[in-house]
């Protein structure tokens, strides 16, 4: 419930930094980007140099050929 009444102070009038309650900590930047960055990187590692030259091809050629527009 505390969202919807900083969206009404909001629309009331500019918040202030006392309208804002604290995050908590597991939700801080300096926990979640460490993490993420983890998790990252381990995905990275599956994919190989030649599935990713492989897909780039893949796009140039549909560009090229005029089979993809949102290029």
């Amino acid at each position: 419930m505390h969202g919807y009444r900083t969206i009404f102070t909001g629309w009331r009038r500019t918040l202030t930094f006392d309208d804002i309650w604290a995050i908590r900590d597991e939700d801080s930047s300096s926990k979640i980007v460490p993490a993420f960055e983890h998790s990252w990187l381990r995905e990275k590692a599956k994919v190989s140099v030649k599935e990713v030259e492989k897909y780039v091809n893949e796009l140039y050629d549909m560009y090229v050929f005029g089979l993809c527009s949102t290029l």
